[in-house]
């Protein structure tokens, strides 16, 4: 017996080809979707489990995931040969159209989760490797106040610092390449790192697209804003935005017009990054540029 699924139904079939036993699924988009998310996650729907307890006799299957149920095959001549129309099952191209349009976004969402990932896994490396960076050259500073930079452990740190620092290049060369293929119009406003550490900080850039642009000026000022709320005096002005050269080579003054500014114009990037695609930082970036003209004129 040949245990195969569709996206429609599942169905049990002699060594003719012949149905002899099936369960078609609900006619609503929602459920078939959650039995394909169920099938891409590797597992096994009721009805398969149903079907399989019924069988007599060895089953067939051409999927490694229902391997528990029978003896995989995918080689078989009956997989490539089967076929069953859904029409005659009641449902419809609209149905057929709408499960795969969804679940075709559902693929994107995974796919794009694994970048996410990546990207905000490749900045706290950074971060660390900036930290170790940092703290060897304090210590190489020391052995020069010694004037003993001959001395074997002072070559060690030497020779550690460098690879470290070359590493450093390495992980900011990839984010940048992976900022420019998940967030390319983030990327050309805030600049890759910069906009790296606003997904990072975000925790997505699904969540960055949800964010106000209020919020995305703060981001990297958590801990200020919290002890501004807590004990009062001036709030925090802007976060990492601080790093961007728009707003660190600003006056003091007008440092918090910028910074809102940015995060306004990369409230419209992220949304554009994650749910359109289209290219549009250009564009922006001609705004930002008039806008702080305005404001350093001002």
């Amino acid at each position: 017996m040949y245990l195969i699924t569709r996206w429609f139904g599942t169905f049990l079939c002699n060594e003719k080809g012949e149905i002899e036993d099936f369960i078609i699924f609900p006619k609503s988009v929602k459920d078939i979707l959650e039995r394909m998310k169920t099938i891409d996650q590797g597992g096994i729907l009721e009805e398969e489990k149903k079907l399989a307890s019924k069988a007599e006799g060895e089953i067939i299957v051409s999927e490694k995931r229902l391997e528990s149920l029978g003896r995989y095959r995918p080689e078989d001549s009956f997989f490539i040969t089967f076929n069953v129309d859904f029409r005659k099952h009641g449902f419809s191209k609209e149905i057929l159209n709408e499960v795969m349009r969804r679940f075709s976004d559902f693929k994107a969402n995974k796919i794009l989760s694994k970048k996410d990932i990546q990207i905000i896994n490749s900045v706290r490396t950074l971060d660390d490797l900036i930290e170790i960076n940092n703290l060897l050259l304090e210590r190489m500073g020391e052995w020069k106040k010694l004037k003993d930079t001959g001395n074997k452990t002072f070559e060690a740190l030497k020779s550690l610092q460098e690879n470290v620092s070359k590493k450093i290049k390495e992980i900011e060369k990839n984010i940048k390449l992976d900022m420019e293929d998940v967030a390319p119009n983030i990327a050309n406003i805030a600049g890759p790192i910069i906009g790296a550490r606003l997904i990072s900080l975000a925790g997505s850039l699904d969540k960055l697209a949800r964010m106000p642009a209020s919020t995305i000026q703060l981001l990297g000022a958590e801990k200020a804003f919290f002890r501004y709320r807590r004990e009062g005096g001036k709030p925090p002005k802007h976060g990492i935005l601080f790093r961007h050269p728009l707003v660190s080579k600003t006056s003091y003054k007008k440092r918090g017009k910028i910074a809102r500014l940015l995060a306004d114009k990369i409230a419209i990037a992220a949304k554009a990054d994650r749910y359109t695609g289209k290219l549009i930082s250009d564009l922006l970036k001609e705004k930002i540029d008039l806008e702080v003209k305005r404001i350093r004129k001002t």
